[in-house]
């Protein structure tokens, strides 16, 4: 990493992908034991932040550490971002 300053767009992007990578990871685990095809938004969401998920995966601590600097609504819009379907599955 360089020590420029980060943009709130490149930021953001960094935390979105943080977000993905973790679900990529925990995605076919978390479908499996629900035995569902697909689960909801809100779901990938909870099991992404739930039990340090995100923390553990998501592999970028810079990105990760600015998501949780974030008010609760700028929250809601970058989860919005990195999570725009509605369910998710196979």
């Amino acid at each position: 990493m360089s020590d420029q300053p980060k943009t709130a767009h490149e930021i953001t992007n960094r935390i979105c992908d943080a977000l993905n990578l973790t679900w990529e990871i925990i995605g076919d685990d978390i479908l499996t034991a629900s035995g569902k095809k697909e689960i909801s938004r809100e779901t990938v969401i909870e099991v992404v932040l739930d039990a340090d998920s995100f923390k553990t995966y998501g592999g970028d601590r810079e990105a990760i550490n600015a998501f949780y600097f974030l008010n609760k609504f700028e929250r809601e819009e970058v989860l919005r971002l990195a999570f725009p379907y509605e369910t998710y599955g196979y």
